[in-house]
């Protein structure tokens, strides 16, 4: 026989249902053939086995066809390649007739070899033809090349390089640090580069604890602060000690019981946040506090007669509701349930019935309707003395009194001052009435006094005679200057 045909190898895809695949080439014994699977996903190889996998037809020198036992699938491939045994099994004896057969035979088991050779040459790494045949193309030593890479030197020779950048010649040590980096989000990293994160118009980008992310647009009117370590979206905080609005009066339905406090903003008394009461609402002195309007107000406890109530915003911070509270202490109200911030608005006094007194306000300014006698005397003597005026009590506040004094002077003076006599040729002179030469007129006047805590303004009359002293209102600073 001949050799015409330079193949020996072949393939063939799986499809799940065939099973006869013909083998092109020449060859002389099943165990000639070599048939291997390989897994189209993965490149994994997996040598199949003659008579367990699969079986062999044809040969003796000619072409034949390999089945399978059990169908390829699709998920694989066949290769079916030639692989003659390297030895030479003719032995010419002389004189004997000449063995043609014999020697084709050998002669084509020749060419085979070859041809598997050229193959397997065909797969293998070369030199061009064109380089120089004095260039080696032996690898490095085993021991040389544990663990390294396969490089080339400046003349083009193969070396055993540890992959540091001097060996791989353009790629820097950074780029190595990169080549390592298991995903996007690591590599972005290690570039110092943004991902991507906004997802809708307005986002902002900021760093993170370990990677940058996004910060959701702002509600409207919020503004960007900072809590010293991230930025976030916060409402405009009003001025330390700012009060706008919150106007008390009493209720017109119910007079005796209820308040009424107007819309209003204010900062919170720790500076913390703001407070801000969208819409009027109307709260009850004899009723515990519930939330919203026309409920209960009072902090604790039950409505005490002749007591002032201080009047609180409160604000929880969690909710954002507002709602305002009754309290008969000036600083520290009993909270509800969730609410952490307030700011008093005022204060309020009921009778010895219970009803409220009626007042006006005009901005820090507090107004009896019926200003009430506070001091009512026709024995002043000449001493100092601590009068108790209608004010809110537990703060300084600045009582607006009317007084009458007769035949002298009238001074009137915060407790926390000097106490001095009145006088018409020395400080601090006198606010009403006067002494000039030994003779003195009875005179009325207004003044208006800081108090103690105690509600008290100290009064001196510069001779034992008449004094009446009413309280017309008290200016409140609500907190303005805490």
């Amino acid at each position: 026989m001949t050799v015409s045909s330079t193949t020996s190898k072949t393939t063939y895809a799986g499809n799940g249902a065939t099973v006869s695949f013909a083998v092109p080439f020449n060859f002389f014994e099943a165990a000639d053939l070599q048939v291997i699977e390989r897994a189209v996903a993965t490149g994994v190889e997996t040598p199949k086995v003659l008579e367990t996998h699969y079986t062999v037809a044809g040969g003796g020198g000619g072409t034949g066809t390999v089945t399978a036992l059990v169908a390829p699938t699709a998920s694989v491939q066949w290769t079916i390649r030639r692989v003659l045994p390297r030895t030479q099994g003719v032995d010419l004896t002389p004189n004997d007739p000449f063995p043609s057969g014999s020697v084709e035979e050998a002669h084509d088991r020749a060419v085979m070899l070859v041809q598997e050779v050229e193959e397997v040459l065909a797969r293998s790494v070369k030199f061009p033809t064109t380089d120089a045949t004095s260039l080696s193309a032996d690898l490095p030593s085993s021991v040389e090349r544990a663990s390294k890479f396969l490089a080339f030197d400046a003349n083009g020779r193969a070396i055993a390089a540890a992959g540091t950048s001097a060996d791989l010649g353009p790629v820097s040590s950074f780029i190595n640090t990169l080549l390592d980096d298991v995903d996007a989000d690591t590599a972005l990293a290690t570039l110092g580069a943004l991902k991507n994160v906004l997802t809708t118009r307005g986002d902002l980008v900021l760093r993170g604890i370990s990677a940058p992310q996004r910060l959701a647009v702002g509600a409207v009117g919020r503004v960007l602060l900072s809590d010293g370590t991230d930025p976030g979206w916060a409402e405009i905080p009003l001025p330390r000690g700012q009060i706008d609005g919150f106007m008390l009066s009493n209720n017109g339905s119910d007079a005796n019981n209820d308040i009424d406090v107007a819309a209003g903003a204010c900062r919170d008394d720790g500076n913390a946040a703001n407070i801000v009461l969208a819409a009027s609402l109307t709260k009850r002195l004899d009723a515990a506090w519930a939330a919203g309007t026309n409920q209960g107000g009072l902090d604790t406890g039950s409505e005490a007669n002749a007591t002032w109530y201080h009047l609180y915003a409160i604000r929880n911070p969690t909710t954002q509701v507002v709602d305002v509270l009754f309290s008969a202490s000036a600083t520290a109200p009993t909270m509800p349930s969730g609410y952490t911030q307030k700011r008093r608005l005022g204060a309020v006094r009921n009778d010895g019935s219970g009803n409220l007194l009626t007042f006006v306000q005009r901005g820090d300014e507090f107004w009896w309707k019926d200003p009430p006698l506070d001091v009512d005397t026709n024995n002043s003597g000449s001493s100092a003395v601590l009068a108790t005026m209608t004010v809110p009590t537990g703060l300084r506040v600045k009582a607006m009194v009317s007084a009458y004094v007769g035949d002298t002077g009238l001074y009137l003076s915060d407790p926390d001052i000097n106490d001095e006599a009145p006088s018409s040729t020395a400080g601090p002179l006198a606010q009403i009435g006067e002494s000039t030469g030994g003779t003195a007129t009875a005179c009325h006047g207004n003044a208006a006094i800081w108090t103690n805590t105690s509600a008290q303004i100290r009064r001196r009359s510069g001779a034992d005679v008449a004094c009446r002293i009413a309280t017309l209102g008290w200016r409140d600073p609500r907190g303005r200057d805490a």
